[in-house]
């Protein structure tokens, strides 16, 4: 078998796999024994014969003492059962990329010892409280691509230790605080839920330590704020479907180190500005469906030796033909 899971410094992947899928039809017997069981690591394990109360009743009758449960790509379905808040000693969940639904259980707010809490991917809905981003010892939550899941964000602390806080691709509303410069241990911000309104924070600007920062919300209003000049260490820069407007400020040539500058599905106008051909590590550069427009020449992004995506359609741009 062989795996090949591409990280784009953002909440995607690119996923590739060739050989056949393990399979275990039944989770209790392969864990009957297994009392004093700290970590269970099983990914791309198909467990999709276990029903949903089954594989969470095993779990927390025969691993009482579980510390880290990662079962990423193994087809499991149904709701998160209560029987779960039994493994209170959890330190980290990895449930990404199942068929999971239902909601997202509110006892893993009371969980003291979570750090990781990854359920990307999967068919989750419902309101999120806002009390499951405020575990102290919390470093990385990750409940994108559930988009039927909706909620708001709480006051940050200051004394929070999120190192990775995703949210792409949800339901989630309302104005980001101004807190969130409280979360200075932050790589990667994606606040991309489509009900997100108002103005971004300026207090955003103070997060230097940010690699990856991406905001959706068809309610929000602006520019690409300035602000983002302080990013100095972004590798991906996303503002998409979201109300925000006016040109594409030449600023944006100061990221040295951006691998992908995703500007689409919004309201961004005027001409490509040249400065973009100083991001010399550029990977990905979408700004499809927006209002740009001028003519275009390929001459600069040859200037671009790491470009392999390159998306401007949708736009009012006429291409330089040379006759």
């Amino acid at each position: 078998a062989a795996f090949d899971i591409l990280d784009l410094a953002d909440d995607g992947y690119r996923f590739n796999y060739a050989g056949n899928w393990l399979v275990e039809p039944n989770l209790a017997r392969l864990i009957a024994n297994l009392s004093s069981l700290l970590e269970l690591r099983a990914g791309f394990v198909n467990l999709s014969n276990n029903p949903a109360m089954e594989w969470c009743n095993a779990l927390a009758n025969y691993t009482p003492n579980l510390q880290v449960l990662s079962l990423p790509f193994c087809h499991l379905h149904g709701p998160i059962s209560a029987s779960l808040s039994r493994l209170s000693s959890l330190v980290l969940i990895d449930l990404r990329k199942n068929h999971l639904d239902g909601p997202i259980p509110q006892f893993f707010a009371n969980f003291s010892f979570l750090e990781v809490l990854q359920l990307s991917r999967n068919h989750h809905e419902g309101w999120v409280s806002p009390k499951i981003f405020e575990r102290k010892k919390l470093r990385t939550v990750d409940l994108s691509n559930n988009i039927e899941i909706s909620g708001i964000l709480p006051n940050f602390s200051a004394d929070s230790r999120l190192k990775n806080l995703l949210l792409g691709n949800t339901n989630f509303s309302g104005t980001i605080p101004s807190s969130i410069s409280n979360l200075q241990h932050l790589k990667k911000l994606a606040l991309g839920g489509r009900g997100f309104s108002g103005e971004i924070p300026s207090s955003m600007g103070q997060l230097t330590s940010l690699k990856l920062l991406e905001v959706s919300g068809f309610g929000l209003v602006g520019p690409v704020p300035a602000w983002v000049t302080n990013l100095t260490s972004l590798l991906a820069l996303q503002f998409s479907n979201c109300g925000l407007s006016g040109p594409i400020p030449s600023f944006i040539g100061n990221l040295p180190k951006l691998r992908k500058l995703a500007l689409f599905r919004s309201n961004f106008l005027g001409e490509i500005p040249q400065h973009i051909s100083n991001l010399t590590h550029l990977n990905m550069l979408l700004l499809y469906s927006n209002n740009l427009v001028g003519t275009v020449q390929l001459t600069p992004f040859w200037k671009l030796p790491k470009l392999f995506d390159l998306n401007l359609s949708n736009n009012l741009l006429k291409w330089y033909q040379k006759t």
